[in-house]
């Protein structure tokens, strides 16, 4: 598990959806949907 990650998971629980995460972080939504998929194979 990397920060990014970490941070990435942390916004999608403050706004509530992987959309308004993914806007607040300035990245894709695709993108932010593979870092947690990432992660979730790793754990």
């Amino acid at each position: 598990m990397t920060i990014q990650q970490c941070k990435y998971v942390l916004e999608i629980l403050k706004m509530g959806s992987f959309n308004e995460a993914a806007k607040t972080l300035y990245i894709a939504q695709s993108s932010l949907s593979a870092a947690v998929k990432s992660l979730e194979s790793e754990i």
